[in-house]
């Protein structure tokens, strides 16, 4: 049965990211995967400079897909799924590498029904490949540093230098996935430097120069990229909030039934194994692991604050999990050497931890209200009479016209109603309604019908002549911004 364990928890992650996916429609970002990949690879690297912040890499990926599976909601997250499996077994990997098969199992289960990960592996974005990639990262970087140990220390008979490709190739792949890897990757670098134990400069010089090479190639990529300023709402967000929700989103997703309770409890249970990760032999690792995670938040801290790129958001964190999965592992996996009560009470508090996730991973994934936003099931129930229509924020006017062409018109005359639609761009925070009122040059609006689709209102309103041109809107929900 053991050597089915880990198969079937991978497995399990798959399902998991798959089934829960299912019936969701597209959300604001993931049609612009579509828009670069439906038309196939040619022309692919221009659309992707004109319409995302991300390397090519992951699109021409998809695009390759879409060859064979469609342009579906359910094809374009097929692979992101994949890759979040595919991080489950890296991350256990470099558990099993770290301590023991037993802590292979724990970090495999932990990023299995992480539901930050989870959420990841059901979007037709590039996070869950780059994750993949940053957890095989680890892997290379803890086979590395493990060996080196290893070798100073006389504990292997024959000890055997790793090669340097692993790492070289995962992280390559990590730089051309996404630009919030770079200070992981760069992190990465620094700590192979200052924890390898041997330092053969014929593995370290070409491990960290393809990686470099790859990185130079993308810069002019990346500077047309940055003029067009389609990064630039992370900054709306106020820097105190974000640094408040980093930890509990780690822990358990962007959201969830009592999620403040549940990520306490989690994160409680992750320092206590971290404590005892950093007891045992394999504690000089377990260090450097942590000091890639905190200074990955450090550098973006400092490119957010210090003029730079500021991608100082969960989701560019998300290769912590593998991290700090694998650590914590070590800690649970440590505790059954302990004579002592905390032999049975450590890994009952380690399942604690997995079912307080697993909870908040499906739960939010089955609630129509913590889910993405239903803009497919919005745009049938737009009433197929009138013409004065909108969307709020104006923004997700992309998500609606993906859905049907003709749902956002106006401003026009000849018709006495406005249905307008409302919304959150992406599930956590404040939940979207449409207001019992609107202003517009014509007065006051108010409200005659209203229809809750999954997270989306769609509302009518009633005009005071079906002859008067309306010629200006304004949504009056707190967050949301006038309507043109």
């Amino acid at each position: 049965m053991a050597r089915w364990t880990l198969p079937l928890i991978v497995l399990a992650a798959l399902v998991l990211r798959v089934v829960t996916g299912l019936g969701q429609s597209f959300w604001y970002d993931e049609v612009f995967t579509y828009r670069v990949v439906e038309p196939g690879l040619g022309g692919l690297v221009d659309r992707a400079g004109d319409f995302e912040t991300t390397p090519p890499l992951y699109y021409a990926l998809i695009a390759l897909w879409r060859d064979a599976f469609g342009v579906s909601e359910l094809a374009l997250r097929v692979p992101s799924a994949i890759f979040g499996a595919g991080t489950v077994w890296l991350t256990a990997c470099a558990a099993r590498r770290l301590v023991d098969v037993r802590a292979g199992w724990w970090a495999a289960a932990l990023v299995a029904v992480s539901p930050l990960l989870v959420w990841l592996g059901q979007d037709a974005r590039a996070y869950s490949l780059g994750t993949c990639a940053a957890a095989g990262l680890v892997w290379a970087t803890v086979t590395w540093l493990r060996a080196s140990e290893e070798a100073v220390e006389g504990e292997a008979l024959t000890p055997a230098a790793p090669s340097w490709v692993p790492w070289a190739v995962f992280a390559s792949i990590a730089l051309a996935t996404h630009y919030s890897t770079w200070p992981f990757v760069g992190v990465a670098g620094v700590v192979l430097l200052a924890f390898d134990r041997v330092h053969e400069a014929r593995r370290l010089v070409p491990a960290l120069a393809v990686p470099a090479l790859v990185a130079a190639a993308h810069v002019p990529f990346l500077r047309g990229q940055l003029a067009g300023a389609r990064a630039e709402w992370i900054g709306t967000i106020g820097f105190g909030e974000r640094l408040r929700f980093i930890p509990k989103q780690l822990a358990i997703g962007f959201e969830a039934p009592l999620d403040e309770l549940l990520a306490v409890v989690v994160l409680v249970i992750f320092v206590g194994a971290i404590v005892l990760a950093l007891r045992t032999s394999a504690r000089r690792t377990s260090a450097a692991l942590l000091v890639l995670a905190v200074g990955t938040l450090l550098i973006s801290f400092v490119s957010a604050k210090g003029g730079g790129p500021d991608l100082f958001i969960t989701r560019s964190f998300a290769p912590l999990v593998p991290v700090l999965a694998v650590v914590v592992a070590g800690g649970l996996t440590a505790a059954r050497m302990s004579a002592s009560a905390a032999r049975r009470l450590v890994p009952a508090l380690g399942l604690i931890a997995l079912l307080a996730m697993s909870f908040a991973s499906i739960s939010a994934s089955l609630d129509s209200e913590m889910r993405r936003p239903d803009w497919r099931g919005a745009v049938e129930a737009i009433p197929d009479e009138g013409k004065n229509r909108f969307v709020s924020p104006s923004m997700q006017a992309e998500v609606v016209r993906h859905y049907r062409s003709d749902a956002e018109c106006g401003p026009c005359a000849g018709t006495d109603t406005v249905d307008v639609l409302v919304g959150n761009i992406i599930s956590g925070g404040e939940r979207a309604h449409a207001p019992a009122r609107l202003d517009s040059n014509l007065g006051v609006l108010r409200r005659t019908a209203v229809r809750r689709r999954g997270g989306v209102d769609v509302a009518r309103y009633q005009l005071a002549a079906p002859t008067a041109q309306l010629t200006d809107l304004v949504i009056t929900t707190p967050g949301y911004a006038r309507i043109p």
